[in-house]
């Protein structure tokens, strides 16, 4: 298996300390100032066991302050805390250093009363060994919330009372478990307390590389129009135009991309689809978490050639959250919290464009542009075991906007409805299935017209529906060494197309000579049928360093016009430790797409389904843990596409209103394509302080054209991305800096008639050019006032600070007057500066 080998080469590990001498810490040394690896070896000394890789814990870790505990637990997590790390009993007298503990802790809440159901004020009540504590309210009541997963003693004190009696536990990452605790004048009985994760470490120990992004990392960095994927926008690997919130990731084009919220993929979850779609249908603020995949990831995932980026929603950060917000660009309402006895929690957002306002307040000739989302979840914990959970999500657009020139105008009315309900199981013996069941509801009303009297005239009338129906089920199973991963969906789909276009070009348009004519496009297929899946996935620690996922997964489509042969992607990955502080990684796998069946290119004449596209992926990576907790990620990959789908672009200008009514319109139909990079980041994270990243991309995508390569219009061969954050209690700001080779674009230019005649127009090769270096340097500036009973966030930031000319598109126009030929060639480029403000009430 030559592609195999190619890609074997890979790393991961952690590093086990272990020593059985006496339980506790005898005449502990000074702590303060000391490396906390350091001190973790030493804690090892005393018959404790501490699991943990250097990524987690470096060697620039330092101990802040003088733990007050008394047992080798006690004490690493108090040297743990203060840097967003904790301790994951994994086992008798042994640990498991984690962080990103929301994800992986439960919370624990419960009452307190005397032995006659009197309920108790001021009782302290704490989980052994850890240093956490909680003192109960007038109503009896406590809460102990971020508990990492383990099992722990609880004890209870109070005033005249000895003891306390608790039956056995079990609380899920992410859930509240209730607890009612009696005291009585007898002896103290410590109870356990099991917080169960809903995976092991090994579930999130991934072999394929990937970077998360936290909702403080979405927050901190500029982003046009409050748009979150702009973060996604600033790593290695992503290419963006000006103002889209889409990305091409190594090379793929924008559909390459699977957008997954909370387990499920959403299709078209884009604001303004018809300019440039620079909003997704996700509020920043109803984002705990964004995961992106560049490439290599698991056969849990499908439909995606290029990447996946999988969005989770919000988890209440308190039993009851409310945030308003005010910006240049939205307004927003977001409210989270706990319900029936912390058993239920719930999410409910909405936002609206404040564009059209602005619109109206500067009396721009524009054109008017309105948009809202909003979107609903809750849970609720039928038992321990069982959860049922349901989301709601919608979106609307109203649209109306012209040229400067007034030639064109475009109208759209575009409705997206997504629901889905679930249910999750724990069952016994570590296996955990999720259901979902739901409904997509797509409408698409588009219309438009072009009038340039004495060059063309032409209009669209463009309406497209898609309704889906999906059920999936997927199971995991974990075990101490593996961790395995089934599913299988189905979907129902149902779509209808109405497209008429009529285009008419005078003679000598749009160059001297063209005789002009007609286009005439009617067609309104109504495709329906089905897409079946099913996968198979299982991470194996084969040993401490070297850890393996193998996986399969199967894909069949059938819609009108289309019966493809089923599709089947193997996927393999490989994580290995060469050392403490380096990991390398591995990857290859296969990966098919095909096309949706909402993606019809009827605006380009085509009513017919192409066969799914497919890539082979091939990737090395190397993570080096350096000091001063600075991390580095060096990635080569290789991306060979076959069965290319054609698609269509336009030459000049991709930015118009109308695009497939222009006549630089050209199919691109490649026989295959191949994309292929080196990237680099080097960061250091903090929760607060200073923090910093540098990432470099080279790279180059081809598609293979008559037996020639050609760029593809997104290929940036380098491309740099970098940023400065501070992040205190009142005051946060972020300066970043992006930066990419310029596009390919197409020229227009003059050849010399060799009888003498006029010089003639001619259409360069496609791609042969490219435009200047792209460059913005944006700035984020936030200030926090903390009020009586809320806080108070104001922001101002700034795109494109330094006024730059970034470059998009070229307009042409070629005149003939008295035998000679003048191309007049205009650049445009994308808004040079564009500031926001706005304010966030929290309470």
């Amino acid at each position: 298996m030559p592609a195999f080998s190619r890609a074997c080469a890979t790393l991961v590990g952690l590093v086990v300390f272990a020593a059985c001498l006496t339980p506790s810490v005898q005449a502990a040394p000074p702590y303060a100032g000391r490396a906390v690896d350091a001190v973790l070896r030493e804690l090892a000394g005393s018959g404790t066991n501490f699991i943990y890789n250097t990524e987690i814990v470096s060697p620039g870790l330092l101990v802040t302050a003088e733990p007050l505990g008394q047992t080798p637990a006690a004490i690493a997590s108090e040297i743990l805390a203060p840097h967003g790390l904790a301790l994951l009993p994994a086992g008798e007298n042994a640990y498991s250093v984690v962080r990103d503990a929301g994800r992986m802790a439960g919370t624990i809440a419960g009452r307190v009363t005397d032995e006659h159901g009197v309920a108790l004020a001021g009782a302290r009540v704490g989980l052994a060994a850890t240093g956490r504590t909680a003192t109960t309210d007038s109503r009896g009541e406590f809460r102990l919330a971020d508990v990492p997963a383990g099992r722990y003693r609880l004890d209870v004190t109070a005033d005249g009372f000895a003891g306390a009696s608790l039956a056995r536990l079990r609380v899920r990452a992410g859930r509240t478990s209730r607890a009612r605790l009696a005291l009585t004048a007898l002896e103290p009985e410590l109870a356990e307390i099991v917080v169960t994760t809903s995976s092991y470490a090994l579930a999130y120990n991934q072999p394929q590389a990937h970077t998360i992004l936290t909702q403080a990392d979405v927050q901190a960095v500029p982003k046009l129009a409050d748009e979150p994927l702009r973060s996604v926008q600033r790593l290695p690997g992503s290419a963006a135009a000006g103002v889209s919130a889409q990305s091409h990731i190594r090379g793929g084009e924008y559909n390459e991309t699977r957008m997954v919220l909370d387990g499920v993929p959403l299709d078209e979850p884009f604001h303004l689809k018809n300019l440039l779609t620079p909003v997704t249908v996700f509020d920043a603020r109803a984002i705990e978490s964004i995961d992106v995949y560049s490439g290599g990831f698991s056969a849990a995932y499908g439909g995606a050639m290029s990447g996946v980026i999988d969005i989770a929603t919000l988890s209440p950060p308190e039993k009851r959250y409310t945030e308003l917000g005010l910006s240049l660009f939205h307004t927003s309402a977001l409210s989270a919290g706990e319900w029936d006895g912390d058993r239920g929690q719930w999410l409910a957002g909405v936002r609206r464009s404040n564009l059209d306002l602005i619109s109206r307040l500067a009396d721009s000739d524009f054109g008017e542009v309105e948009y809202f989302d909003a979107i609903g979840r809750a849970s609720l914990a039928l038992s321990d075991d069982t959860e049922i959970f349901a989301t709601a999500l919608t979106s609307r657009d109203e649209v109306d906007v012209n040229t400067s020139d007034e030639t064109e105008r475009s109208n759209a009315d575009y409705r997206n409805t997504y629901v889905w309900a679930g249910w999750q199981q724990q069952w016994p013996g570590a296996l955990t299935s999720r259901l979902i069941v739901g409904l997509t509801d797509l409408d698409n009303d588009r219309s438009g017209i072009i009038d340039d009297p004495g060059r063309r005239a032409a209009n669209v009338d463009d309406r497209r529906t898609l309704r889906t129906g999906v059920a999936r089920l997927d199971v995991e199973h974990r075990a101490e060494r593996a961790f395995t991963r089934l599913g299988v969906e189905g979907r129902e789909v149902e779509s209808k197309y109405r497209y008429s276009s009529v285009s008419v070009f005078a003679p000598d348009f749009p160059l001297p000579g063209d005789a002009g004519g007609t286009v005439t496009r009617a067609l309104d297929p109504d495709p329906d049928g089905h897409y079946m899946s099913a996968y198979f996935t299982s991470r194996v620690r084969l040993s401490d360093p070297l850890s393996v996922e193998a996986g399969l997964r199967w894909d069949d489509q059938t819609y009108d016009g289309l019966d493809t042969p089923e599709q089947f992607a193997p996927r393999l990955n490989l994580m290995y430790d060469l050392t403490p502080e380096t990991r390398l990684r591995a990857a290859w796998g296969r990966f098919w797409q095909a096309q949706g069946p909402n993606e019809l290119q009827v605006e380009d004449g085509v009513d017919t389904f192409y066969e799914p596209q497919r890539a082979d992926h091939m990737i090395l990576s190397i993570e080096q843990q350096l000091p001063l907790d600075h991390q580095l990620r060096i990635e080569t990959y290789l991306k060979d596409y076959d069965r290319v789908r054609p698609h269509f672009e336009n030459l000049f200008d991709p930015v118009k209103l109308l695009p497939e009514l222009e006549p630089d319109r050209v199919r691109v139909a490649p026989a295959s394509a191949r994309a292929r990079g080196v990237e680099m980041l080097l960061a250091h994270r903090a929760d607060a302080g200073w923090s910093w990243w540098l990432g470099y991309g080279w790279a180059r995508v081809t598609d293979r054209i008559d037996g020639a390569d050609v760029v593809r219009s997104w290929d940036q061969r380098h491309s740099v991305n970098a940023g400065l954050r501070y992040s205190g209690p009142q005051w946060e700001f972020t300066v970043t800096d992006s930066y990419h080779t310029g596009w390919p674009t197409t020229e227009l230019y003059l050849v010399a008639d060799p009888d003498g005649g006029p010089a003639v127009a001619t259409v360069g090769p496609r791609n042969g050019a490219r435009y200047d270096d792209y460059n913005s340097l944006d700035v984020y500036i936030m200030r926090r006032f903390e009020l009586e009973d809320s806080t108070l966030d104001a922001f101002f930031e700034v795109t494109n600070l330094l006024w730059q000319r970034n470059y998009c598109c070229t307009q042409y126009e070629v005149t003939q007057n008295d035998g000679v030929t003048v191309i007049d060639r205009d650049l445009d480029y994308w808004p040079r500066f564009i500031p926001s403000l706005g304010v966030l009430w929290r309470f």
